[in-house]
């Protein structure tokens, strides 16, 4: 994030409130990366931003309906408010904002009760990292995949197309999720968006067509534009590394690669044993916890078919 600023010095931001345009305000631009240790949180702030002192760690904000320092003219009625401006006190290290779009009454309010907005979130760079507290790495929604022996669908997963508890069943299942297919396109995009069933990762789907010495371990594997939008999420993918990683040991400790494994059934009945020990569920259960002693054959026999 980059920022061009023209910042003023004076009084705090309550002139901002009253729609000064003085000394303390400034049209800001996004031109320069953002490095201070406080950011301006739009939304969080109830539209107006926030402010944290480098001293005293003390924060403020230009409110919002209801926040503290008052707020953008219109702020309580729903109006269109402004252009993006800047404000903030004598000393502080973040900025006030303001920008050109409509404040409902009410929005964003606190959980407290104390009016709108949450001044005092910042970015942490002693969690993340890094000086400016930005992360490391930006996050990719969508990633290139393999072409995979096992290609998912949404018709094996939306719940418009399965009647059951459950999503389609995959017998070589090495993992479980839960997520709405949820595709953030651009305009023009076809996306079968929608609640899912509880679904299976199909170890199909961590098998490439071609290649015999490459396994992918997170949003990577079998999936399409459409079902990524539910195999993506954090959990998902934690549970395609750790199957990818125990494929991998797996295959050394049997001298096979990793289609081996998927076309052998005693070989996939053997894996999945070995995900199951280490905690790994294969089936959907909400009444049958993994700590039960049934748990690991129950799972089993349900991801095999046999019930």
């Amino acid at each position: 994030m980059t920022r061009e600023l023209s910042r003023g010095t004076g009084t705090p931001p309550a002139s901002t409130a009253a729609g000064s345009t003085g000394a303390h305000t400034g049209i800001a631009r996004i031109r320069r990366r953002l490095g201070r240790p406080a950011i301006a949180l739009l939304g969080l702030a109830g539209l107006a931003g926030c402010w944290v002192s480098p001293e005293t760690g003390e924060g403020g904000s230009a409110g919002g309906a209801g926040g503290s320092g008052g707020g953008p003219p219109g702020a309580g009625s729903g109006e269109t408010f402004g252009v993006l401006e800047t404000a903030a006190p004598p000393g502080a290290s973040g900025f006030v904002l303001r920008g050109t779009m409509p404040v409902p009454p009410g929005i964003f309010p606190r959980d407290d009760g104390q009016g709108n907005g949450y001044p005092e979130l910042r970015l942490r760079p002693d969690i993340l990292g890094t000086a400016d507290g930005l992360s490391q790495y930006p996050y990719v929604r969508e990633s290139r995949r393999i072409k995979a022996r096992k290609t998912v669908l949404e018709q094996e997963v939306l719940a418009r197309f399965q009647p059951g508890a459950r999503a389609a069943h995959f017998s070589d299942s090495v993992g479980l999720g839960l997520y709405p297919i949820d595709i953030h396109g651009v305009p023009g995009d076809v996306a079968a968006t929608g609640p899912t069933k509880p679904f299976q990762i199909p170890l199909g789907a961590l098998v490439p067509q071609h290649l015999t010495n490459l396994l992918p371990a997170c949003k990577n594997i079998g999936v399409t534009h459409m079902t990524n939008g539910c195999y993506r999420l954090h959990p998902v993918e934690w549970n395609i590394g750790e199957s990818a990683a125990a494929l991998a040991a797996f295959c050394l400790g049997q001298q096979q690669p990793p289609s081996a494994v998927l076309d052998n059934p005693e070989l996939l009945q053997a894996f999945q044993q070995d995900l199951l020990q280490q905690g790994v569920p294969l089936y959907w259960y909400e009444d049958l916890p993994l700590d039960h002693p049934a748990s690991a054959a129950a799972q089993l026999l349900a991801a095999t078919g046999v019930w």
